[in-house]
């Protein structure tokens, strides 16, 4: 169960539900339907091959704080086919916060760090775990769970030797590199489907250079790394069977990019964190991305040329249309 992350800076409640709402109601979804229809139109004609189409609709909170929110969804090569409810993903609201500091069951804790991860997976740079235990030698959910909630080249883990070694027992995990990985068919096929990714049957195909073993630690947190900024979870949770039903803390914090790494990189003396090569990244986006988008009660639709990063289409899209910063 996904938990709602998006909070209204005015009066606190969740928006997550209120955006999603705004945006599947019949009489707007069948408008994007219509331009989604329109840009196939032309692509199939002489346009690029995009696989993927942002969608930003313009919602109101009940106590009347305005803001857009950010979807995403698959774009379909199928005249008879269109835009599914079921389908769009929830990846961002502007402005919103994010509040979660707390206690929770260990399970509880998963639901929030899935919807993170939705976010991280396409907005973020690298999504970085940190937590020293994680699964057991008779348990394997903890490491299927990771699998399948993390985009596989964006990923970094941090935890001890002895965890690593539990997940190298699974007959599911591959040895392969960045590149080796971008290219195999399972995984794009995955990739690119958004309801297949969401439902978390992404073929787990790991690199094992993105795990990183360290002894004697014990910290715990979650990280997005954008181009300039880390949304960081703290949390006592260790993905680890036995604490699903203990209590956890779980705080939420924004640090500066260069910030967050001299507080939480640096300590474990660690250089193996880097960015995912273009080359990788470009298998994300290929050519292009759709935007459709509802501005002052319009919609209208745009084909951005090519980006590496989802991010950098928001960012773009907030300068020009609502002149203002984001993160």
């Amino acid at each position: 169960m996904m938990y709602e992350i998006y909070n209204c800076p005015t009066c606190g409640r969740t928006l997550d539900q209120i955006a999603i709402n705004n945006l599947i109601n019949d009489l707007k979804i069948n408008e994007f339907r219509a331009l989604h229809n329109s840009m196939l139109n032309y692509l199939l004609a002489s346009g690029p091959t995009i696989h993927w189409v942002l969608l930003l609709n313009e919602f109101t909170c009940d106590c009347g704080w305005e803001s857009t929110a950010s979807h995403i969804t698959r774009f379909i090569y199928d005249p008879d086919d269109t835009i599914e409810k079921e389908y769009v993903k929830l990846i961002h609201i502007y402005g919103a916060w994010h509040d979660v500091n707390g206690l929770y069951k260990g399970e509880n804790i998963k639901n929030i760090l899935e919807s993170f991860f939705l976010r991280w997976n396409y907005l973020s740079d690298i999504i970085l775990c940190c937590a020293p235990f994680i699964s057991s030698e008779n348990t394997y959910g903890e490491w299927e769970w990771l699998t399948q909630n993390l985009m596989p080249f964006k990923y970094y883990i941090i935890t001890r030797p002895q965890s690593k070694e539990f997940l190298k027992r699974l007959l599911i995990f591959k040895l392969k590199s960045d590149i080796e990985i971008s290219k195999d068919p399972a995984f794009l096929e995955t990739l690119f489907d958004v309801d297949k990714f969401s439902q978390r049957i992404m073929s787990p195909i790991w690199a094992e250079d993105h795990i990183i073993t360290i002894d004697y630690f014990h910290a715990k947190f979650y990280a997005g790394i954008f181009q300039d900024h880390a949304e960081i979870i703290h949390s006592s949770y260790n993905p680890y069977y036995w604490e699903n039903r203990q209590l956890e803390n779980a705080a939420f914090t924004i640090l500066p990019k260069n910030e967050f790494a001299y507080r939480f990189v640096f300590p474990f003396s660690v250089d193996e964190i880097k960015v995912p090569p273009d080359s990788v990244l470009e298998q994300t986006t290929d050519v292009g991305c759709g935007l459709i988008f509802e501005y002052k009660n319009e919609i209208q639709s745009r084909l951005w040329k090519y980006q590496n990063r989802l991010w950098e289409i928001l960012l773009r899209y907030y300068s020009e249309f609502l002149n203002k910063s984001s993160k």
